[in-house]
């Protein structure tokens, strides 16, 4: 029964607050679960017993959404209720089915009936004449569900004419083409949001590159041989459909496209793009290439390649290293993905390297992922949010890991006679507008090609834009999520149950402004002041305590100490203020106060310094160099990511 008298409307930041205030929503933070804090936060707000009709979830891609909406289904239909998981594909059903076997599991629980159908389906069984009785709805990817489709309308009917239907809708990337996408979901659940930014996960992300395109940074190869000249020879505006597949690859005749049959005769003046991802290749770690195109110049012609180098098909018998296919046009993929993706394939021993389309850049885990090519660019920035997802998830790995991201741009040599080339092969603030406005104006649509700037150049541009608007918005979910009402920090999806009850020492979660140490949490932004030039000096009497859903100023007791570089070592500290390394050496009884940020320190005196300490330096790059440093400095428990810590000794 709806009950407003106990669980206030959460229209107002008032109503908001008071939501908080409810013991069965601020005891989450201590609630022992096997559900996180946000995942709890979603069956708590969405429990048969509130007055809810439904919410927007913006969780980060990877951070088990689908896990909560698991649980939540299962209280529905525990309590008698109707609980109904709706897809658009194959793959989220199985996805789904999954997660909730593993739940259930997890809790020592019996499956129960929970429905599970196609959204399409299921939307064209309902009208107004036949209303449906108390049931949550579960919509996985829901960025799928936009305005102005036949799909967008029949949920709006039923919503407004089933008063007894509840709504979860999740996505990690609730906009696509355009910000106003989020509003569109929004008008479906009367406002209510909860985002978090945070993903526990043991994946950390690396991207391999040579180079930038606005804030993406890309690995690009140059274009030579017939694939230079086709693309060249393309009378048409270089950045059509023709232009994407040349970019990828083309036959020893020049042809390109769907249609053709590949052919490989030289892989390097057919392809820069595979020709440069088959060097990264490495025994032992499993790796997915992605490729918007599948037949003839796409994931046929990947094939052809790693058959040239000696891979063969993973179930064939044949000897060698091992590839597998998940595209629209393959079977078995349910198998061929939990194959990849399962604990006997953590070495790629089974399947080395997944070859994949669209079909896998949603709704599905790749466990132990260690490498992952994107060979075609897309016009949005979050079909490769999608793709990472697929290897950076909750838990993925119980083991800490890197996984290599490779964003694969083709490009031409420039030519120097030409204005737009040159502008290209600088790198001046003026040059790059300069660049900016070429590509706006498509990049010389005469046909004459004497440009430098290619398709996936172009793509990766418009993608950039985008993603200024798109990033916008996401910065207003954060802050009108309901799931954080008083925190700028959003801390209650941060404080993982990763810190132990018995934690000895007091740790930072994603905010640096916000610690933890045991169940205390302070908020110590007020602490740095304003003074740059003087980082070491904080004011711990400003500190601020949550305590009852609220921040209350209280100094931080003498038991938190503000860490100084200890005499006669080298040390390196993050500064709270501004979140810089210092490097300080006080051998020899010299005196430094806070040392010297790691990026303005000479090249040479840090090879002076990690020669100082024994060590063969293997790398020119000056970022390694210093990285290096950074790396034997923690290797001595000399390196501190903390400027503020816990001191039991002195504790009263």
């Amino acid at each position: 029964m709806d009950d407003w008298t106990f669980y206030p409307r959460i229209d107002t930041s008032e109503g908001v607050s008071k939501l908080w205030c409810l013991p069965v929503f601020s005891n989450i933070i201590t609630n022992d679960s096997v559900l996180d804090v946000s995942q709890q936060f979603i069956v708590t707000f969405m429990a048969p017993e509130t007055p809810y009709r439904g919410i927007l979830i913006t969780y980060g891609i990877g951070s088990g959404k689908t896990f909560a909406a698991a649980a939540l289904c299962h209280e529905y239909v525990k309590n008698d209720l109707d609980a109904v998981f709706l897809t658009y594909n194959i793959h989220v059903r199985d996805n789904f089915k999954d997660i909730y076997e593993k739940y259930v599991r997890q809790i020592g629980a019996t499956r129960l009936n929970v429905s599970i159908n196609g959204i399409d389906q299921y939307l064209s069984r309902y009208t107004a004449d036949n209303p449906v009785r108390r049931t949550i709805l579960v919509i996985d990817e829901a960025h799928h569900v936009r305005k102005g489709t036949d799909r967008y309308s029949k949920l709006k009917n039923l919503i407004e004419t089933s008063p007894e239907v509840r709504l979860l809708l999740l996505t990690g990337t609730p906009m696509i083409d355009d910000s106003s996408e989020l509003d569109d979901l929004l008008s479906l659940v009367d406002g209510a949001i909860a985002h978090s930014d945070t993903i526990v996960t043991t994946v950390d992300l690396k991207y391999v590159s040579n180079s930038y395109i606005e804030h993406y940074k890309v690995l690009k190869s140059m274009m030579s041989g017939i694939q230079l000249e086709t693309y060249r020879g393309l009378v048409k505006d270089p950045f059509y459909i023709s232009a994407e597949h040349v970019s990828l690859a083309v036959n020893p005749d020049g042809s390109y496209g769907a249609k053709i049959i590949p052919e490989i005769d030289s892989i390097e003046e057919q392809s820069c793009k595979v020709s440069t991802m088959l060097k990264y290749l490495t025994p032992g770690e499993p790796t997915f290439v992605y490729s918007e195109f599948v037949r003839g110049s796409g994931v046929d012609f990947i094939e052809k390649a790693l058959q040239s180098v000696g891979f063969v098909p993973w179930n064939s018998g044949a000897e060698g290293r091992t590839y597998a296919i998940c595209t629209g046009n393959t079977r078995n993929n349910l198998e061929t993905i939990k194959t990849f993706a399962s604990i006997s394939n953590k070495d790629g021993s089974v399947i080395e390297v997944l070859l994949g389309s669209s079909i896998v850049s949603e709704s599905v885990s790749l466990n132990y992922l260690r490498h992952l090519h994107v060979m075609t660019p897309h016009w949005n920035s979050s079909t490769l949010d999608q793709l990472i997802g697929r290897g950076r998830r909750m838990y993925s790995d119980a083991e800490k890991h890197t996984m290599n991201v490779y964003l694969h741009v083709a490009t031409i040599p420039f030519n120097k006679s030409s204005p737009s080339d040159k502008s290209y092969a600088l790198s001046t603030t003026t040059q790059r507008c300069e660049m900016r406005k070429e590509l706006s104006q498509r990049c010389d649509p005469s046909g004459s090609h004497s440009s430098a700037f290619t398709s996936d150049e172009y793509k990766y541009f418009i993608s950039s834009q985008k993603d200024i608007q798109i990033k916008e918005k996401i910065k207003w979910c954060r802050e009108n999520a309901i799931n954080s009402p008083r925190d700028p920090y959003n801390y209650l999806a941060r404080i993982q149950r990763s810190i132990s009850e018995d934690s000895k020492e007091a740790e930072y979660t994603d905010s640096r402004f916000i610690l933890k140490h045991k169940h205390e949490i302070w908020d110590l932004e007020d602490c740095v002041g304003s003074v740059r030039s003087k980082p070491h000096i904080l004011d711990l009497t400003r500190a601020k305590k949550f305590v009852n859903n609220n921040w209350v100023r209280e100094s931080l007791p003498k038991c938190y100490v503000i860490r100084t570089p200890p005499k006669n070592e080298i040390s390196a500290i993050k500064y709270l203020k501004d979140d810089i390394i210092r490097v300080a050496d006080l051998r020899d009884g010299r005196k430094q106060i806070n040392g010297k940020k790691i990026n303005q320190i000479l090249l040479d005196d840090i090879i002076s310094l990690l020669l100082s300490l024994g060590i063969v330096i293997k790398t020119s790059e000056p970022k390694e160099i210093r990285n290096t440093l950074i790396n034997e400095l923690s290797n001595r428990n000399m390196f501190f990511n903390n400027q503020i810590f816990h001191d039991e000794n002195q504790c009263c």
